[in-house]
């Protein structure tokens, strides 16, 4: 439960960080994962960010953690315990 509670803290903080720079990620899960994976000290707020963070394969097909949280995110697999 702890781990969760931790991930929610850092993704809150990213997007308040983001916002109080005038960057709205509400809609950007693939940015939030991205910033989450590298890390906030390496991912200074600015505009227009691109999704990318650790490569990994699945099927042999490469994702980055960025565009695959973008991919489940928005498949709407989650809905039911992640509602957008």
């Amino acid at each position: 439960l702890w781990s969760y509670r931790y991930a929610a803290l850092c993704l809150r903080c990213i997007r308040a960080q983001w916002a109080e720079a005038g960057v709205d990620l509400s809609q950007r899960p693939e940015i939030l994962m991205t910033i989450y994976n590298l890390g906030m000290n390496k991912c200074p707020p600015r505009q227009n960010p691109q999704a990318g963070g650790a490569i990994f394969s699945l099927d042999d097909v490469e994702y980055t953690f960025g565009s695959f949280a973008w991919e489940f995110y928005w498949s709407g697999r989650a809905y039911p315990e992640l509602p957008f």
